[in-house]
Order: structure tokens, then C-alpha cells, then sequence
């Protein structure tokens, strides 16, 4: 497979459906080259440069198309539009799963459930915002958590939180 992001596998498959789908390869190169300094860092930041990225390249192609359908090159404007929802698809992606975890909540099974992955939810926005990755900083978390005194709680928090594994917080 084609990979243009080194160890961004999600985002390589965004590509690759994205060229097979019909986008032009100098819009992809366009939207993803700034992206590849982001492409490994914190998560939260790197999916909204996705989002943002992929949008405002969307949103050039439909000036574009405005300019041609005034211009009554409507085959021009139509091949631009379409590739401006792809391009929108594309952008999306980095969204997606704020909108099923936003579905799935509906169904919690009960109010405390509900809280439950409400606290879960937000513990892990919050280790996205302190740049950590969320599944190594919860799999620590839960092997610390039941030996951490309780004076000391606010140690495990994700803005003050160091990894007692630093082989596994680096990879």
C-alpha cells in the first residue's frame, strides 16, 4: 500500500481511498504535505489539522467551480464540485468517532452508566489535550491506580502524569 505518512496508518488509508475514489494527486500532495509534521503528535491537534486541511482544500475547489459555472463551463464546475464533497469526506473522517461515541452514549443502559462514560470520555480528551496517547496512558493508569496513595492522586492526572514505563509512554 502507498503510504504517505510513516506511521499513520488511518491517514494512509484516507489517502489511498481518496486517490482510488477520484482525487487529484497534486490536491492530495496539496492537503498532506503540512500534515506530516503533525501526522505522529498529539491526536487531538493532528485531527483537526486533518480537518482543516482537507476542508479548506475543499473550499478552494468550490470557488473554483463558482467561477467556472459563471463562466457556463458547467462539465468543469460539476468535476469540481465532486471533488470537493470527497475532499469534504475526507476531512470528516477526523470527526467520526466524536459522532459514534456521541450515538452510542444515547444507549448507555442507565444514568450511571451514562456518567460513567461520560467521566471516560472526558478522561480521555484530556490526555489527548496533554499530548498523551490515550490507551498507553489509561493501561498505565489502571496498573497504578489500585497501589497510588490517595494523598497523592493528583499525580495520575494527565497534566501531571508520567509514565511509570517509559519504554511503552515513547512508543
Amino acid at each position: 500500500m502507498f503510504e504517505y505518512f510513516e506511521n499513520n496508518y488511518p491517514w494512509n488509508l484516507a489517502v489511498v481511498t481518496a486517490l482510488g475514489m477520484g482525487a487529484v494527486a497534486s490536491d492530495v500532495d496539496t492537503a498532506c504535505r503540512p500534515l506530516r509534521a503533525v501526522a505522529d503528535g498529539d491526536v487531538g491537534r493532528s485531527s483537526a489539522a486533518w480537518a482543516d486541511a482537507w476542508s479548506s482544500l475543499a473550499e478552494r475547489l468550490r470557488r473554483q467551480a463558482r467561477r467556472d459555472e459563471s463562466e457556463h463551463h458547467r462539465r468543469s464546475a460539476g468535476e469540481k464540485y465532486l471533488r470537493g464533497a470527497l475532499y469534504l469526506l475526507m476531512a470528516e473522517r477526523a470527526l467520526r468517532c466524536v459522532a459514534i461515541g456521541r450515538k452510542n452514549y444515547l444507549f448507555a443502559g442507565s444514568d450511571a452508566g451514562g456518567r460513567r462514560a461520560a467521566a471516560m470520555y472526558s478522561l480521555i480528551e484530556s490526555a489527548k489535550l496533554n499530548g498523551l496517547n490515550p490507551q498507553h496512558y489509561l493501561t498505565d493508569l489502571l496498573a497504578r491506580i489500585a497501589d497510588h496513595p490517595a494523598r497523592r492522586i493528583a499525580e495520575l492526572l494527565p497534566w501531571n502524569w508520567q509514565p511509570a514505563d517509559t519504554a511503552r509512554a515513547a512508543a
